[in-house]
């Protein structure tokens, strides 16, 4: 779950800076880049891991100890938690948006290998009577010709090849998959609707260099701004965003300089690596031996195993006020199997002395 919230985190560091930067400049290529690259970076981040070394003296270990107090934490059957019930919700959702992933999938197979088709230049038309949007998937281009003039589906065809062209059925893909995965997160679904988006600006910007009548082009997407069904792991020609497209078509090329924008998201990662992926490890110096300055007490000794439960940790605290000793556990952190990972443990006792120990890591402690 920290790796998903992490990648979460990611993908709203490159969407706040799309939206901030980027949005409104017609480096529509580059932002095509911008926008695949932080899905590559939100899944490759969080499992990179800055080490931290840090020097500690060696602690005392006494190997015999006679007529010591020992007070031990026996574990106790687990019971469900509210993580236990975090973990079932998202299952639930990764599951349903995964069945409806296949479905589509289906659906788009259906129309790819059981509609008329014929091969031309490393595509393959695909005519259908289905009410529905003209669309590509990598090299098949679909489409129903009874809804378009001649040249109105030209233009069409020569929209959908360079979305073949230009592999973007990879990007759709792609961000369809790690969608699934981040459901939980609200901006990987406006992220994946702007990625989408601007690969349509690119498609209409080279279609629209290659008619022969720009007016025209624009005039075919404002006449088919209301959109039939739609397959979403397709590029379909049309979309509700239709506005912004015509938009961006007539606005004038974007200075070459603003393109600087675009390392603005390198700080922040930075910021981002620096203050959550590193990870202390503890190394010890020379050792030494100390157990010659321990007194002849009774010594009372603590157990706290992977699988204390909180309840454990109460109990240990109240047996231990018996001995006139107070108990404070800090910092502990579970994993998803409810195993302790990290722990603090602080004491003071009433004749004056105090001390904390503690373990931390990503592995149960010992």
């Amino acid at each position: 779950m920290e790796y998903l919230i992490k990648s979460s985190a990611v993908i709203l560091l490159f969407y706040f800076c799309y939206k901030l930067f980027l949005q409104k400049e017609t480096f529509f290529e580059a932002n095509r880049w911008y926008l695949f690259s932080g899905i590559i970076i939100s899944i490759i981040i969080p499992s990179i891991v800055i080490p931290i070394y840090i020097v500690k003296e060696t602690p005392i270990l006494v190997s015999e100890i006679s007529n010591s107090n020992i007070i031990t934490s026996q574990p106790i059957e687990s019971i469900f938690t509210l993580q236990d019930l975090g973990v079932l919700i998202y299952g639930i959702g990764v599951l349903l948006l995964t069945i409806r992933f296949v479905s589509q999938f289906w659906s788009l197979g259906r129309i790819i290998f059981l509609e008329k088709k014929t091969s031309n230049n490393g595509f393959h038309f695909i005519e259908t009577t289905k009410e529905i949007t003209p669309f590509s998937f990598f090299n098949w281009i679909v489409y129903n010709p009874k809804n378009y003039n001649k040249t109105e589906l030209n233009q069409i065809l020569t929209h959908e090849k360079i979305h073949a062209n230009q592999f973007h059925s990879l990007d759709v893909l792609l961000t369809q998959i790690v969608t699934i995965i981040m459901w939980f997160n609200p901006i990987i679904w406006l992220y994946k609707r702007d990625l989408v988006q601007n690969l349509e600006y690119i498609a209409d910007s080279k279609t629209q260099s290659l008619v022969n009548c720009k007016k025209e082009y624009q005039t075919l997407l404002l006449k088919s701004s209301v959109p039939n069904y739609q397959l979403a792991l397709a590029n379909n020609f049309f979309n509700s965003k239709i506005k912004k497209r015509i938009v961006m078509l007539q606005k004038n090329k974007s200075k070459r300089q603003n393109l600087i924008k675009i390392t603005l998201v390198l700080p922040l990662l930075a910021i981002f690596l620096m203050s959550f992926n590193t990870k202390e490890i503890i190394t010890y110096n020379e050792e030494f031996d100390l157990t010659e300055n321990i007194l002849e007490k009774e010594i009372i000794e603590l157990i706290v195993t992977k699988d204390s439960s909180d309840e454990d940790l109460e109990n240990i605290k109240k047996e231990f006020e018996a001995f006139g000793v107070t108990l404070k556990f800090k910092g502990v952190k579970r994993n998803s199997n409810n195993e302790i990972t990290s722990i603090k443990v602080v004491f003071d006792s009433k004749e004056g002395h105090s001390g904390s120990s503690y373990q931390k890591g990503d592995e149960p402690i010992n």
